[in-house]
This record gives C-alpha cells, structure tokens and sequence, in this order.
C-alpha cells in the first residue's frame, strides 16, 4: 500500500479553492472537477461537451489511463457550474479546458 502522508487536508483545500475561485473561474472549476472527482490533469484537458450526461451528472471520460474509458459522476453544483461554463464558451466539439495559455503570455 503507498504511503498516504503527504496529502492535502479538507482546509487546505478550501482555501486553495478559495483562491482560486478569487482569481478565475476556469481554474476554479478545473482544480473542483479534480477534488469532487479524482480523476487525473490528462483526463481533464480531454473533456469535451459531447462527454457529459445531464440527465445522471455523468462525464464519460474517453481518454482514461491505459487508453481506457470509464465514466465518473459529479455532484450537483459542480455539475451545473461545468454546464453554465460550457454555454458561456458557445462550443460543441473542442476540448473545454484548452488551450491552457499560461500567465504572463498570449496577447494582452
């Protein structure tokens, strides 16, 4: 069994969230999907509109580890606050979360 004592507290967590929900909501949201769900930065960048289910809150990870699909369900508010966010980018088919532009560069 791995060592499990570097991990990061239910407070510590909070507040990274916190902090990120002050400075942008992508990020927020993208670090949220990570807690609430578990799965890995890779299957993150990978989601696309197409990949969730409304009607059971389900997101049908076709990217997983090993070139593998497996699904994983979110919590309601999450689920609406990555819905809202996917109306207000108006997309169908990219991913949602990329390009991932880096502070400090890209056009001003």
């Amino acid at each position: 069994m791995k060592d499990i004592e570097n991990y990061l507290e239910k407070e510590k967590v909070d507040v990274l969230l916190a902090t990120a929900k002050a400075c942008n909501f992508r990020d927020y949201l993208m670090l949220r999907i990570l807690w609430r769900t578990g799965m890995r930065v890779s299957e993150l960048l990978s989601i696309r509109p197409q990949d969730l289910e409304a009607h059971n809150q389900v997101i049908n990870i076709t990217k997983a580890k090993g070139n593998k699909q497996r699904r994983v369900m979110l919590d309601t508010e999450t689920f609406s606050m990555l819905s809202d966010y996917i109306s207000t980018k108006n997309t169908l088919c990219r991913d949602l979360f990329l390009p991932f532009q880096a502070y400090g560069h890209g056009s001003s």
